[in-house]
């Protein structure tokens, strides 16, 4: 949920009336859809007890399925009615534009749209579709085409439904909060009868909150399905059930009793559907809308031709390339659909604003004459202009922007300049502007003008490529590479091996054992501070050395520049990056290494560093060798697109630590051993359960004050200790303290390695100034005391900087709220680390002040119980930890237990978030400084 969404959503709370987010509709709707209301049996995955539908708000039709028994002449009905529905789409065709990769085809001029109450209906459909498509084909029944059919259709629609910006399946809940917000929670906006009531309350002037109350009534309330209402099921259908079962001669007066009393339950959802029809065709339609629709002709034109031509049954389940593609899909539809928005919709963009996807800013100067040189030295026409803006910024050099003032023109982000008070990006126009001897001027803003700039929608065009079905490789199951030969295995285990002596046992182990690996991956386990860079650093460096070239995957450009300032020092190495962006000044100068944007540019290397993301736009190239860092922060789709890049690999990551995740959220692939959403070790150990796998055990960063905590919260399947004979870490202090809280909390800390600085409880939600406040003045006052560090390193003592310092936080707006007020109030701090859990991973820093995730919340999401957020934040420290907290954690984890959906057949090695949680608590206990 964003800031500003939070804001309209308090906003409705206060005023008891739902506030509007958006005055356009951005999903197209029909003049003619079909409304569907399914109302499933209680007990059954996907049996239909009733289903109500048409096209005629006057006119519903209603069809019944006995309680026992075939339902077989109601699904037959029902594949009629939904088939005559989609053949009035398939008769008028247009021809869409030729392009040089579109050759010529026809496009209907219509397409099907389903209305849904609610998004538990749209999952419901999926199941029967996907019941009904895997029938076994009956030869002797007339009706197994049909049903069959309408299970292929169901399926289809059902998939549309879970790409943002379609309209072939719609649920009306999720449309209206498309465009209102309300003051109830986004649970309880799925109930279609309290959300109308606060959109549009049924009398004049009445508040939509108390509206929401009376639509609530339990002697009135009606679910909108596909489940019935408990006390309906029970007092009305259980004792019709009941005798249709046991009196055989009285079932017919029981279906036409239970047509009775199941058209009146579902009538007053079908007159709620209407009603949001109508309030949505009010609307006026977003200029992108009848584009969408364009592309949703088109793949409804494609399906029916694939069922015309083809028809196969679609498989019961992905195979890892299509669940892959299938995740990419929705991601990239997802990010079109926001960048579309964003264009039409000031909502939308004031809303990227407040995230850092998108920045408002004035033209500070304009280059209009700025030139570029193409193939052949030919001369182009590129105008550049800068911008100041002092919006928070998150976006990136090489991303191409777009503005609603200038739709035609495209700017790509040349530089990102931050200043004291804003930040310049310098923007060069690409697209748009015609040519030198015939320039338009018009998409060149002037100096003074104000412009809101966004991602464009080109900007995600570009799908990823994916290995064809019959090329999946080992890691996903696929067939394995050669075998590596006996000579070179021989040769290999004749080589003395050459790992560096910096290295404990259990690492020079796994480097001795590399050459002659047998198996064609090693997964190595290592928890915070085991050193899985220097294993990653002396693995490259070892295989190199022994006469194999190797590749280094990274998640991050970070990492990747970090790893090639060590490898450097010692063995050639090559970074290879996207086009778009450039690297360092600082690692381009190092000695040895080459920067390259394609492989062929970078032959002579031995180690070739770069992102997954990078890696996986490399074609026809294969190397003996893969070392994978962060393996566990890496997505197995991700894995699936490299793993064609090398016969053996070493996977190297922390099990603790944040999972990988995605921008849209489905259950499509739980429990799949490839599901594309879980992490490369994962897939990786599930396909191939014999790969040996080691464990790093012995964490060289954390003191032996933070092995119990960190262990029993976050590593219970993978034990740890600190390192042995290391020299005593303490914290001393030149300047006495005050004997405030802050100063107590700090000498805590200083004394047992941890300390919990409490607030009195209060709601805050995420921007919580004044524990803000209290993290920077943590951080001020262990520098103005002289806080010194002793350890291994610094074994006479080290004076803490700005440097040495970290504020961990769980959201980006939390982090820049702190940066804020860190220019404004602590100039002191300059150079003190705040960031987020997301970017923190892999850094390491003598004391760490985290703001706890839970911290002010008036609930607990998977976002905030998710124990690998928790598990960064706890474990950056060298010397110790001070935790920043409101009081009442305790009880609203206690009221808010786990409630994620179990799949069978999903595993996990992270323990379970709220369990988690009160662990760190429990620890926590004895160090709790309390702040009146």
């Amino acid at each position: 949920m964003s800031l500003l969404t939070s804001l309209l959503r308090m906003r409705a709370a206060a005023t008891g009336n739902a506030q509007p987010s958006s005055r356009l509709r951005h999903l197209y709707l029909s003049d003619r859809p079909l409304m569907l209301l399914p109302l499933q049996q209680s007990g059954t995955a996907d049996r239909p007890l009733a289903i109500m539908l048409g096209t005629d708000p006057a006119r519903p039709e209603l069809l019944l399925a006995p309680p026992t028994g075939s339902t077989t002449p109601m699904l037959t009905t029902l594949a009629t009615r939904v088939g005559a529905y989609i053949e009035e789409h398939q008769h008028r065709r247009e021809p869409p534009p030729v392009t040089s990769t579109r050759p010529a085809r026809q496009r209907y001029l219509s397409a099907p749209q389903l209305l849904v109450p609610n998004a538990d209906a749209v999952a419901y459909l999926h199941t029967l579709g996907r019941d009904l498509r895997l029938r076994p084909v009956d030869a002797a029944s007339v009706h197994s085409d049909p049903i069959r059919h309408l299970g292929q259709w169901l399926t289809y629609f059902a998939n549309r439904a879970e790409l943002a910006g379609s309209s072939a399946l719609i649920p009306m809940t999720g449309f209206l909060t498309m465009h209102w917000v309300t003051g109830q929670s986004p649970l309880e906006d799925e109930d279609l009868a309290t959300l109308l009531a606060w959109i549009d309350p049924p009398h004049h002037g009445a508040n939509g909150h108390q509206a929401a109350l009376d639509a609530q009534d339990p002697a009135t309330h009606r679910s909108a399905g596909p489940a019935a209402d408990p006390a309906f099921d029970t007092d009305c259908l259980a004792p019709l059930f009941a005798t249709y079962r046991t009196r055989p001669r009285e079932q017919a007066r029981c279906l036409d009793d239970l047509r009775i009393l199941l058209a009146d339950y579902l009538r007053p959802t079908w007159e709620r559907m209407w009603q949001a029809y109508m309030l949505l065709q009010a609307l006026p339609e977003a200029d992108g809308t009848r584009q969408r629709w364009k592309r949703e002709r088109t793949e409804f034109t494609d399906f029916t031709v694939y069922l015309a031509q083809d028809g196969r049954r679609q498989p019961a389940r992905d195979n890892p390339v299509a669940a892959a593609i299938g995740l990419a899909k929705r991601e990239h539809a997802a990010a079109v659909f926001d960048a579309e928005r964003a264009l039409d919709d000031p909502f939308t963009r004031a809303e990227l604003r407040t995230t850092g996807d998108a920045f408002g800013g004035t033209v500070t100067t304009v280059d209009a004459d700025h030139l570029a040189y193409g193939s052949g030295n030919r001369a182009l026409w590129r105008p550049r202009f800068t911008v100041s803006t002092t919006d928070p910024l998150h976006l990136e050099p090489g991303q191409t922007l777009a503005c609603h003032t200038h739709r035609d023109a495209r700017y790509t982000i040349r530089a990102i300049t931050p200043r004291d008070s804003d930040t310049l990006v310098d923007l060069e126009v690409t697209a748009g502007m015609g040519t030198l001897a015939r320039p338009r001027h018009t998409v060149l803003p002037d100096t003074g003008e104000f412009l809101v700039c966004t991602l464009a929608p080109d900007h995600y065009r570009r799908m990823p490529e994916f290995p064809a079905p019959d090329q999946i490789p080992w890691t996903h199951a696929g067939p394995p590479y050669p075998p590596r030969s006996r000579q070179r295995a021989q040769a290999a285990a004749q080589r003395p091996p050459s790992p560096p002596s910096q290295t404990d046992t259990a690492q020079r182990t796994i480097l001795e054992r590399l050459p002659t690996l047998t198996h064609p991956g090693q997964v190595v386990n290592a928890p915070p501070g085991a050193g899985k860079s220097t294993l990653v650093t002396n693995a490259a460096q070892a295989l190199a050395h022994g006469g194999d070239p190797c590749i280094v995957i990274t998640q991050t450009n970070t990492q990747a520049d970090d790893l090639v300032r060590r490898l450097a020092r010692s063995v050639p190495t090559a970074r290879l990056i996207a086009a778009e962006r450039t690297v360092s000044p600082e690692v381009q100068a190092l000695p040895g290494v080459r920067v390259g944007h394609r492989v062929e540019d970078l032959k002579t290397a031995r180690v070739l560093v770069g992102t997954a993301m990078k890696w996986a736009t490399v074609r026809d190239r294969r190397w003996p060798w893969a070392i994978i860092d962060e393996a566990y922060q890496m997505r197995s789709d991700a894995l699936l697109r490299a793993g064609r890049l090398f016969e053996q690999a070493l996977f190297v990551g922390d099990p603790g630590q944040l999972d990988p995740f995605s921008t849209i959220t489905t259950h499509r692939w739980a429990g799949l051993s490839h599901n594309p959403m879980n992490s490369a070790v994962a897939v990786l150990l599930a396909q191939n359960p014999e790969l040996p796998v080691d464990t790093l055990s012995t964490s060289w960063r954390l003191p032996p004050s933070a092995i119990p905590l960190i262990r029993d919260a976050f590593y219970p399947f993978t034990p740890f200790d600190a390192a042995p004979h290391q020299v005593e870490r303490t914290l001393t202090f030149t300047a006495k303290g005050w004997r405030t809280p802050v100063d107590k909390a700090i000498e805590t800390a200083a004394r047992t390695g941890w300390a919990l600085l409490e607030l009195p409880a209060r709601i805050t939600h995420r921007i919580d100034a004044e524990a803000f406040h209290v993290a920077l003045e943590t951080a001020a006052r262990l520098l103005e005391r002289q806080t010194t560090a002793s350890c291994d390193t610094h074994s006479q003592g080290l004076i803490l900087e700005p440097r040495h310092l970290a504020i961990g936080v769980a959201h980006r707006s939390q982090a820049r709220h702190i940066h804020a007020l860190m220019a404004r109030h602590y100039s002191q701090l300059r150079g003190v680390t705040v960031d987020t859990a997301n970017r923190l991973q892999g850094s390491e820093y003598n004391v760490t002040i985290m703001l706890h995730p839970l911290s002010g919340r008036w609930d607990a999401s998977a976002f905030h119980l998710e124990a690998g957020r928790l598990c960064v934040l706890a474990s950056r420290h060298r010397h110790a930890c001070i935790v920043i907290a409101r009081a009442g954690i305790a009880p609203l984890l206690d009221s808010h237990p786990s409630n994620e959906p179990v799949h069978l057949g999903a595993t996990s090695t992270a323990p379970d978030g709220w369990e988690a949680h009160h662990t760190v608590l429990a620890h926590l206990a004895p160090h709790t400084i309390r702040i009146p």
